[in-house]
């Protein structure tokens, strides 16, 4: 792991008995989606986010973490940018669980961005911009109230296929809100089998 990240890690991991900070993993979910996202939130916003709260922190400290965070979304923007699948901070294996795994860790850190923002995400193609986020948001846990959800969580290979796919479905959802217009059909979507659906923060 390279510095920014750890510097990251550090600082989160400096207090074991919070349990309210997202850990790196999810932290690496929520700076992608912050990266992705169609607005982007401010690093206040993001440590908000992280710390589910403002963080005890000493002004060094503080600065410290948001250099690192500024560093972490320049590396995942690269890549995203060139169009070559993003490097996950995580494997998956297919005989996993997916309760409490890192890949769901992710995508509830991923998650959390665009709760932070639903109306940037959706209001430019709602229908296009469900189906390119279901794949995350099954993968996250984070809807398995509604039977749809827990359908698909339950079908072992829709979710070895949504988990395999996770790099190019980043690179699609970043093509998708940031280049231009004109070139968004080109855009070929991830597959899936299950519709789409808006999430609904609870």
């Amino acid at each position: 792991m390279n510095e920014p990240w750890s510097t990251l890690s550090s600082i989160l991991e400096a207090d074991p008995t919070n349990e309210d900070i997202l850990d790196s993993i999810a932290t690496h979910g929520l700076l992608t989606a912050a990266t992705i996202s169609p607005r982007q939130p401010t690093i206040d916003q993001i440590i908000f986010c992280i710390f589910d709260g403002s963080p005890d922190l000493s002004p060094e400290n503080l600065q410290t973490l948001k250099n690192a965070i500024q560093q972490a979304q320049q590396q995942l923007e690269q890549p995203l940018f060139l169009g070559e699948g993003l490097e996950l901070p995580f494997e998956w294996d297919e005989e996993e669980e997916l309760e409490d795994s890192d890949i769901q860790a992710w995508c509830i850190g991923f998650m959390s961005a665009v709760f932070l923002d639903e109306d940037a995400w959706f209001d430019t193609d709602e229908q296009e911009s469900s189906e390119l986020l279901l794949p995350i948001m099954v993968l996250s846990g984070l809807f398995s109230d509604a039977p749809e959800f827990t359908e698909m969580s339950e079908d072992e290979a829709l979710i070895t296929d949504m988990s395999e796919q996770l790099p190019e479905l980043l690179t699609e959802l970043y093509l998708f809100y940031k280049c231009p217009e004109d070139k968004k059909d080109q855009i070929k979507k991830p597959s899936n089998k299950s519709g789409s659906a808006k999430p609904k923060k609870h």
